[in-house]
Order: structure tokens, then sequence, then C-alpha cells
């Protein structure tokens, strides 16, 4: 989903506002700074890098370990290990429609990761020529959203809209009489409005949505109180976040079945950033602590079932649909990002820092994404002096490299001394 990256942008917005602040503390501070960041005023390149090559948990894939099968691919995937499962599922080919949709799926995922957008678009459509993926199947849906987000990334808004309108004119099939799938297809028309922004109008969609009788099922309720929340957020209409937040705790109270899944964690994720936005920093901070070790054991849940199951994963109904178009790190990707804006604002910038690199130390292919670099270089530039900035940020630019993540440019890092 759009709405929670754009979310993750809006702290970083806060941020740079912070910097602002936390310059005119002046030299003293930032020495203080030094300190708490644990890494010597003079450390070079070369010793950060060093340091983050041995505190990081996941190293480059051995392929020799690696077996020339669905099982290798599976893992490949897991490791996050793009450019590798790529080249794996095009070297085992297929035999039948079912083995071709389920390397193909895990083949487009993979260059979805890399940017290699069109080679994505073509392996969708070449999926989307069997027989066994007809316009009355969920895999046709979930196939059709894949492309309206490789669309959007390209953007190619008129594309994205094609196909969300001919989806939206799919709606008497029976895989769309599946409240969660149409809700699916349904969001994609707001995200459209979301990249036009049009704040207004997607909100009065989302608020349309939560009206109608197809989506009183809870877990669409929670997806659409998420959202309505996070539009309210970026529209700067707190006075009312409250009451959808009394309707979002009902819901969950109310149907205990959602527990500890997926949608509850996007619901306390969502919740915590409402209280960070009203300036709670504390209660804030607490709520994003309960996230991330729930998000974190339920990726390390979700990357053993992947290992162990066979086939194509994708679930049409229930939280799956929904969640099936997300990488399922997101929401730890977000709830760690978050904390360490709370830390940053309560001006704790070494466990802010701290943070950040223990995500990517915990798996740097995967969570070596813009995001993170950004927030990463901005605090070394407030922490450190220009020289130990650049070091760390060349370390960050190298590793990037180490682990085969080529999709962030040179300039992204904002590297001062050539």
């Amino acid at each position: 989903m759009a709405v929670s990256r754009v979310h993750i942008l809006r702290h970083l917005v806060t941020m740079r506002a912070f910097g602002k602040r936390l310059a005119r503390l002046g030299g003293r501070a930032r020495l203080v700074l030094h300190v708490h960041i644990g890494m010597s005023i003079n450390s070079t390149t070369g010793e950060v890098l060093s340091t983050w090559l041995r505190k990081a948990a996941k190293g480059p894939v051995d392929m020799a370990r690696v077996t020339k099968d669905d099982d290798g691919l599976r893992l490949l995937m897991a490791a996050s290990a793009w450019a590798l499962a790529v080249d794996l599922a095009v070297a085992l080919g297929y035999n039948d429609d079912e083995t071709l949709i389920s390397r193909k799926h895990k083949q487009v995922l993979a260059l979805v990761r890399l940017q290699r957008y069109e080679e994505a678009l073509i392996s969708l459509g070449v999926v989307l020529g069997c027989t066994t993926v007809a316009p009355n199947t969920p895999q046709y849906i979930v196939f059709h959203l894949l492309r309206v987000e490789i669309y959007l990334a390209l953007e190619d808004e008129r594309e994205a809209s094609i196909v969300v309108w001919e989806l939206q004119g799919l709606a008497a099939q029976d895989c769309l009489q599946q409240p969660m799938v149409r809700l699916c297809v349904d969001l994609c028309a707001v995200k459209l409005l979301l990249v036009k922004g049009d704040l207004k109008s997607a909100l009065a969609m989302l608020l349309r949505l939560l009206e109608l009788e197809l989506y009183t099922d809870p877990s669409c309720r929670v997806v659409l109180l998420c959202d309505i929340l996070k539009v309210l957020l970026q529209m700067g209409g707190m006075q009312f976040c409250a009451h959808y937040q009394t309707l979002l705790r009902a819901t969950l109270a109310s149907n205990p079945q959602l527990g500890e899944n997926r949608l509850a964690h996007l619901a306390a994720v969502t919740h915590a950033s409402v209280v960070f936005a009203q300036g709670d920093y504390a209660a804030a901070l607490e709520s994003f602590e309960v996230c991330i070790s729930r998000a974190a054991a339920a990726l390390q849940r979700e990357n053993s079932v992947a290992m162990a199951g066979p086939g194509l994963a994708l679930l049409p109904t229930g939280e799956h649909a929904y969640f099936g178009m997300q990488d399922s790190s997101n929401l730890l990707l977000e709830a760690v990002n978050n904390a360490s804006v709370c830390f940053l604002h309560s001006k704790q910038i070494s466990e802010a820092v701290e943070r950040l690199e223990g995500l990517v130390q915990s798996n740097p292919a995967l969570f070596l994404q813009p995001v993170v670099i950004f927030n990463l270089c901005t605090m070394y530039d407030l922490s450190c002096t220009v020289e130990l900035s650049d070091n760390k940020k060349r370390a960050l630019h190298m590793l990037t490299k180490e682990y085969g993540v080529n999709t962030i440019p040179w300039t992204a890092f904002r590297i001062t001394i050539s």
C-alpha cells in the first residue's frame, strides 16, 4: 500500500524541521553527540565498513549451498538475494502453468525490488497469458494489481488508471465478491488520487467505502480506518482522528480473532503514529516498541513458512489479499523508522541512529532502502563532523554494493567531500 510509504515520508519532513532546531544548539551539542554515537571521531571509511560487516546478520548468499530448484528459489527470496533469484527463476524454466506462475511470481517480485520494471511487466505478460489465470480467478486480480504498482513506480499514471478501471469493470466476477479482494482494487483507485496529491478526494472515497455494506467485514474496516487516519495525518486533520481511533479500537475489541495478525500490527503502528503526531513522543515510542517486537516475530515466522511452503504465495481471502500486495517487512521498517524519529525528537540521537543501523544490520539486502538511507545520512550530518559523516555515508554506500543493492544512486548519500 502506498499510504504507509507516504506516512513514512511525512516523518522525514518533521525530521528536517528537527534538524534545524538541533543545529541551533551549536557545536558544543555536536561534540556531546559524538560520544554517544560510539564511533571514533577519526574513524576511516574502511573501519566503519568493517564494523558494519561484522555486525550484519546475513552475509551475501553462498550459491554453493543453494539447490537449483524451487527450494533454492525460496531460499534466495527469503535471503533478499533478488538478482540471484531472478537468474535462478529464469534458469529453472517451467513445465506447466502451475510452475510457471509460481516461479514467475517470485521473479516479478525480485525484479520490482531491483527496479527492473520493464522486465517485470514482460514477465507479468507471460503469466497473464496462461489459461489458468482467467479473469474470474483471484490470481488474475493479484497480478493486475502488481501491474498497477509497477506503472506507478514508472510514473505512468495513465496506464495504472486503465488497469484499475479494467479491474473495477470486473465487479461481477466471483473473485471480486470476496470483500478484501474487491477492497484491494478500490484502494488502488484511492492510491491514484494520493499520487496526484488529491488528499480530499482520497479521503472522501475512503469514507464512502467505509459506509458500504460490502466492507462491514472487520478486516476491511481495520484497513479502511487505518488508511483514513493516515490521510487525515497528511492533511493535518488531527481534530478528526479521535473519532476514527475510537472506531478502530472498537473494531479490534469486538473481533478478538484478529489477535496478533498483521492487521492488528497495522492498527498498532497507525495508532502509534497518531500519538506521535499529537506530540506525545514517550507514549508513541512505547507503542512503537511493542510494534517492533511483534512485527519482527511475525517476519521471522513468515520467512520460516516461506521456506517450508510450496508454490505460489497468493492467498486471496482475508487479510492476505491486502498484504499480498506488500512486502511483509514493511510494518517492521515503518515501526523502526518511526521509533527512530521519536528518539530524534526526544533528543536521543544516538539511540535513533542505533535503531536504524540495527535494522539494516539485521538484513542489509532487505532494509537498505531509500527512506532508511535518507534518515541515516541526515542523522550522521546532525551528529558528526563533516569528515566522519562522509566516512559513514561512504561506508553505507559501499555496503549497498556488498549486498547487491544497486538501486540507490550515489547522490542519495549526499557526500560533501569529493
